[in-house]
């Protein structure tokens, strides 16, 4: 298994931190829905300093230390041969807890139920950059066309 963007390219070198998630995952092929983000000691992320390592194809041991990403894993859409889209959310959520996703640089982002508001008043009190809210019923619909294979 590799480590792919939603174009397709493998990003594996690119975060080393993230080398051992493809092996770690209990499935053969999965397609989950994420967001990079730097790991910044208050909680903060800072989508700038992120860039620093973005386009960065083989980053220095100093630049990954200097500028750790974390990965947050928010939804699973595929599975070994399960195309979960059309499940609801409520249904996919859970399936990403089992994947088992324990490595330090990789974060399962739970989901909070009817207090949508009150966490995004608590994101901008606190300065983060907001939260991901989706519906509990919803199926998943890509804004661009997922590499599948």
């Amino acid at each position: 298994m590799t480590l792919r963007s939603r174009t397709g390219v493998d990003i594996a070198k690119r975060y080393p931190e993230l080398s051992s998630l493809p092996s770690a995952l209990a499935a053969r092929h999965a397609i989950l829905d994420e967001r990079l983000s730097l790991w910044m000691k208050q909680g903060h992320s800072n989508f700038e300093r992120l860039q620093e390592r973005m386009h960065v194809h083989a980053p220095s041991e100093s630049l990954v230390t200097r500028i750790r990403v974390v990965y947050f894993a928010f939804d699973l859409l595929y599975c070994d041969g399960y195309d979960l889209r059309e499940a609801p959310l409520l249904e996919r959520k859970p399936a990403v807890a089992t994947l088992a996703l324990y490595i330090r640089a990789v974060r399962y982002a739970d989901h909070q139920l009817e207090h949508g508001k009150e966490l995004f008043a608590l994101s901008e009190q606190n300065g983060l950059e907001g939260i991901v809210a989706k519906r509990v019923d919803s199926p998943y619909v890509f804004r661009s066309k997922p590499v599948l294979g």
